[in-house]
């Protein structure tokens, strides 16, 4: 949370001070009548008159306040978003598909609002109902310093008697955290089963997964809520007996003659005031102690520019290579060689390892045995992810930007492309008639993930792509799949022709006239 605070860290000091002033101004707008006892009329419009300055001055400090605390949360908000994408580009291919998209999705939207209501907003709200707090005991001590002390007492009772159920408290929301992950994605795999459970009519099973699924979220969330009910509910009455205490030992000095009643009307509507923000200022302790779950797995990263180490390619080696996965073997010393500009087909059936190999490869996967040699030198495995970070990957299901055509194409050129290399690669590719049949061609907008194009043409904007980006290394990972034989034996005669690329091309079956083009063939 300290590393959020920091980024906005003006605007947020300078919210604060507004906070404290508005603090004040209504502690003091709240007894500025009760410090008079009016005699004439005069005096009566001359006291009305500065009530009446008083709280405007607070009602307007309150606003203002609220407005840069709401400018706060929101560039506060955005900062959380972007922190947790960074973290989230930072992890490794295994780190991140370890975790499903419910997790992420969870992340975006329960976590951040988390965050920011049960973290961010309650930091305003403790140095407001602090300083009210402080502010109402100076107002106390100004009457009598007893009185003060007492206060002073009270705080520390109620403060501390809260304590008690906040361990129980932040285990049971990490709990309920924890479900409402698993929740979002069964609520992913619910939606994009969507056609299967209408294909056959299965409505029934339809709700009842997602009941199923929400049962087990209603159920930790009431396990917290009625744990928080409960603790609330102690402080409650810690806090009610505490505003006895005052209201009584007050009440006693007035009867003694040690204060005016008219002191006791002020410590009374003081101390309500002093309660109140002493309840808040416990309930912002308890809110930010519980969003440190949330904010445990955020880091200080930042992004790093140009990370990739470009390199050369010549030639990789891979020797004796092993894999297992869940304590059975997968790859079982597996040796390659693959030279700059070779055209290799990796082939094999499904469940065969050749995604697990080709994740090797491009260095996703690290955990494997055997010696991975890269242009000469022999590479530890955590840094064989330089391989990835050199190549162009295309696989089956291919991401498109919800940007222009031309824009998918042309997103990871280099700057100094030149037009007739476009025209090129789409006449190549056999795209020219799909541009042309499209109203804006080029020009056409991508909706979200390719919805208003096919799946053939979609691969072959993943294709142009690639191939437009520079890089001297081609993964393609059955990126073929959704082309009729006629375009798909077009498109892959052009690729197998590329004289200054690298092509690593997969698939569980290629044609006679494909395997002919390859300069040499992993079976697996």
């Amino acid at each position: 949370m300290k590393n959020i605070l920091t980024i906005n860290r003006s605007l947020i000091i300078i919210t604060i001070v507004i906070g404290l002033i508005s603090s004040a101004l209504n502690v003091y707008a709240g007894t500025t009548l009760l410090k008079f006892f009016v005699k004439s009329q005069k005096e009566l419009l001359w006291v009305f008159a500065l009530v009446l300055c008083a709280w405007t001055l607070a009602i307007f400090s309150t606003f203002v306040y609220e407005r840069l605390k709401n400018k706060s949360l929101s560039k506060s908000r955005i900062n959380i978003k972007n922190q947790l994408t960074i973290d989230i580009y930072r992890n490794n291919y295994v780190d991140f598909s370890s975790k499903d998209t419910g997790f992420y999705i969870s992340k975006y939207t329960n976590d951040v609002s988390q965050m920011i209501e049960s973290g961010i907003s309650q930091v305003f709200d403790l140095f407001l109902n602090g300083a009210t707090v402080l502010f109402t005991i100076i107002v106390m001590y100004y009457y009598h310093k007893i009185i003060a002390f007492t206060a002073i007492i009270l705080f520390f009772i109620v403060y501390f008697g809260s304590k008690i159920f906040n361990k129980s408290l932040k285990m049971r929301m990490k709990e309920f955290s924890n479900q409402n992950s698993i929740y979002q994605q069964k609520i992913v795999e619910l939606i994009n089963g969507f056609l299967l459970f209408k294909n056959y009519d299965q409505g029934k099973e339809f709700v009842g997964a997602q009941e199923y699924a929400s049962d087990h979220l209603e159920e930790s969330f009431l396990n917290y809520s009625n744990f928080r009910v409960l603790s609330s509910s102690w402080i409650s009455w810690v806090n009610l007996l505490s505003q006895l205490i005052l209201l009584f030992i007050s009440a006693l000095m007035a009867v003694r003659g040690e204060i005016s009643y008219g002191v006791l009307i002020v410590i009374s509507n003081i101390g309500g005031m002093f309660f109140s923000a002493l309840i808040g200022t416990i309930n912002s302790v308890i809110e930010i102690n519980i969003s440190h779950v949330y904010f445990e797995s955020l880091t200080n990263n930042r992004l790093e520019e140009n990370f990739a180490d470009y390199i050369d390619f010549k030639k990789l080696q891979m020797e004796s290579i092993s894999y297992s996965y869940s304590d059975s073997p997968l790859l079982e010393n597996i040796n390659i060689c693959i030279n700059a500009c070779d055209k290799v087909g990796l082939k094999g059936e499904s469940g065969s390892g050749k995604s697990t190999l080709l994740k090797i490869i491009l260095g996703l996967q690290n955990d494997f045995e055997g010696s991975y040699i890269l242009n000469g030198e022999r590479l530890n495995p955590k840094d064989t992810l330089i391989m990835f970070e050199n190549s162009s990957y295309v696989g089956q299901n291919t991401y498109l930007f919800n940007e222009s055509l031309l824009d998918n194409i042309v997103k990871f050129a280099p700057s100094d492309l030149e037009s007739q290399e476009i025209e090129e690669v789409l006449e190549k590719l056999n795209m020219y008639d799909f541009v042309t049949s499209l109203d804006n061609g080029l020009n056409t907008e991508i909706k979200e993930n390719g919805k208003n194009i096919s799946g053939g043409q979609t691969q072959k904007i993943a294709l142009a792509r690639a191939i437009l980006s520079g890089r001297k290394i081609l993964i393609i990972d059955e990126a073929t799949s959704a082309l009729d034989e006629y375009n798909k034996n077009i498109v892959e005669d052009y690729l197998l022709n590329l004289k200054d690329k690298t092509i690593i091309f997969v698939s569980h079956k290629f044609s006679d006239k494909t395997i002919k083009s390859f300069d040499k063939i992993i079976e697996l």
